[in-house]
């Protein structure tokens, strides 16, 4: 499958925000996290998750970096990109 110029420049933009911001600091915007082990522990961020029991995780990649996040309670997660979207709204 062939790419357009600028399909390749957006992929390798959100590769670039991948790499620089954690799933932790944009979770951090709307809940407070703490360390299980390795792992980030709080309530879910999401907005239309009311969470009442700490249901959220993030998982560090081995840069330290936490390249993706769980939530048990909304049986939902991803990437950073996934996050920002399931807080913020869809880019566009």
């Amino acid at each position: 499958m062939l790419r357009t110029v600028a399909e390749a420049a957006l992929e390798a933009n959100f590769a670039g925000v991948k790499g620089m911001i954690g799933c932790d600091q944009v979770a951090e915007l709307e809940a407070e996290l703490r360390r299980t082990g390795r792992l980030l522990k709080g309530s879910c961020p999401l907005p239309d998750h009311e969470d009442r029991s700490p249901s959220f995780y993030c998982y560090p990649d081995d840069h330290g970096l936490c390249s993706s996040w769980w939530c048990f309670g909304c049986d939902r997660g991803g990437d950073v990109v996934d996050l920002w979207q399931a807080q913020q709204g869809p880019f566009g």
